[in-house]
């Protein structure tokens, strides 16, 4: 009986220790876990801890960097010929000669698409007038 006894015991710790690594126990545990880091991200503000949210800013700002120096190593090709037409465009609004008509209408479009792009961006973010958009409307009717 005693043989008998404790493999009922065994069993029954066994299926304890199992439900607690796949039961409510296993899943409050991470309830908690998730709600005690929720508050310590809630709580880590400029003005209550500046330098530890400094400290969190700088670490992210270099592994932001490190994740777009990579990125853009995996892109040389593009990253170098996007570099080569650049720099033609610079000599080519540089330097004198026949070219510079083109050169001052291309410049004249880019700024205007630039100053519209400009309008839609701000008005996204509700700094705009909506008068951009008033005047695009009118202007087609």
């Amino acid at each position: 009986m005693a043989a008998n006894g404790a493999s009922c015991e065994q069993s029954q710790r066994r299926s304890g220790a199992k439900d607690k690594q796949n039961g409510k126990s296993t899943d409050s545990i991470l309830r908690e876990r998730r709600l005690k880091e929720k508050e310590e991200r809630l709580s880590l503000v400029l003005w209550r801890n500046p330098v530890t949210t400094l400290h969190y800013f700088f670490l992210e700002t270099l592994i932001k960097l490190k994740e777009l120096t990579l990125k853009l190593w995996q892109r040389r090709g593009v990253v170098v010929l996007f570099l080569l037409v650049c720099s033609l465009f610079s000599m080519a609004y540089s330097t004198e000669g026949g070219h510079q008509e083109y050169v001052q209408y291309l410049e004249k479009k880019f700024l205007w698409c630039a100053y519209w792009v400009g309008l839609g961006i701000l008005s996204s973010v509700g700094l705009g007038t909506g008068l951009h958009t008033f005047f695009f409307t009118w202007g087609l009717t």
